[in-house]
């Protein structure tokens, strides 16, 4: 169930569902801030001539901090824990 869900709303999130130039501004506002739509949706977008280039830029520039804070996010978290595992064995 929890994996059923999971798709759903990934699939709804990244446009595969419901393009999200169809819904309403403020749900698609908060939607572009997030990286799932710029995986299908802009792709598809900027191939149809349906996005201008200057959007694009914006979707890349999204996807890069995303990108960025998930690195850093995982290297605080990895100098955290890293002196917590104790490794058992060969």
């Amino acid at each position: 169930f929890f994996l059923y869900v999971q798709s759903a709303i990934l699939a709804f999130a990244t446009g595969t569902m419901v393009p999200l130039s169809l819904l309403p501004g403020a749900v698609a506002g908060i939607l572009r801030l997030l990286p799932f739509t710029h995986v299908v949706f802009t792709p598809a977008m900027l191939l149809t001539g349906q996005m201008g280039t200057g959007e694009g830029l914006l979707c890349l520039a999204v996807l890069l901090a995303w990108v960025a804070a998930i690195v850093f996010i995982g290297q605080g978290l990895y100098r955290k824990l890293r002196t917590r595992y104790e490794g058992v064995g060969i």
